[in-house]
């Protein structure tokens, strides 16, 4: 009967050597693969906003849901009623369906209008998970390109009341920009877009507040995905963009950033 060997301390090294090679490789991969998986999802639930727009634009007369529009409340105090707002986007965004009470919900009812379900926000926002760093912020990963509204056609679209740019106004439609990421707000702008003035010293490790408080950083786009972002377009198509591509800023000194096509909706 032969006497079974063990290992040798050597061998055992050699294995375990091994073993932490494959784990150094293999590891950031399953990192890159679990960010896919939450950019694709972040995808989805953008590609959802911009189904929703076009149900309300067959509603509205070929009109989108407006970014924002006035109304007079109960109290008769004038308000803003922001696109998350807006009850008929929400019935076409099914937000009742997902709403499963989870996630980071507005301390009342009006906040809450402010937030998206769970399974609607992406799944790399930070802030929108946890309640002490989303105080104050509105919960829904996504803002709507404010490009258009906050320049000279802003008086004629807000007092159209509840009704957005026309679908026949919108040129180019698969080039235009309708909804991307956002750190914590319910619009973007070109301006914010810029990474390095306000996502390349934020990030996620920035609240919302501090954003605004410390960079000015109203409106800021999220480049959460691998310094990325999702772009839905008017066309309903969402694309995964670098941070350069959105933001083109020039090698020569003294000449401005690129203003991208994308960010000008009605031209």
């Amino acid at each position: 009967m032969k006497k079974r060997q063990a290992f040798t301390l050597v061998e055992l090294l050699v294995v375990i050597s091994i073993i932490a090679l494959l784990m150094a490789v293999l590891v950031p991969g399953l990192g890159m693969a679990r960010e896919l998986a939450r950019r694709i999802v972040c995808g989805n639930s953008l590609k959802g906003i911009g189904q929703a727009n076009m149900s309300y634009a067959s509603e509205w007369n070929g009109h989108f849901v407006p970014i924002g529009y006035p109304r007079t409340n109960d109290s008769g105090d004038l308000e803003v009623i922001h696109w998350t707002r807006n009850l008929d986007f929400r019935k076409y965004m099914q937000i009742d369906a997902y709403d499963d009470g989870e996630g980071v919900r507005g301390s009342d009812y009006s906040m809450s209008l402010y937030t998206l379900p769970k399974k609607q926000q992406c799944p790399s926002d930070l802030n929108v998970r946890d309640a002490t760093r989303a105080l104050g912020s509105v919960l829904i990963s996504y803002a709507a390109n404010f490009e258009g509204w906050g320049r000279g056609d802003w008086g004629a679209t807000w007092r159209l009341g509840p009704i957005g740019y026309k679908q026949d106004q919108v040129k180019n439609p698969a080039e235009k920009l309708m909804y991307t990421e956002g750190v914590g707000d319910w619009w973007c702008n070109w301006n914010g877009a810029d990474y390095t003035r306000f996502w390349d010293i934020g990030k996620q490790v920035y609240t919302n507040h501090r954003y605004r408080i410390e960079l000015g950083g109203y409106g800021a786009v999220a480049y959460r995905h691998s310094e990325g972002v999702n772009a839905l377009f008017f066309d309903a198509h969402v694309d995964y963009m670098r941070k350069q591509s959105v933001f083109v800023i020039p090698t020569e000194p003294g000449v401005s950033p690129t203003v991208t096509p994308l960010w000008t909706p009605v031209r």
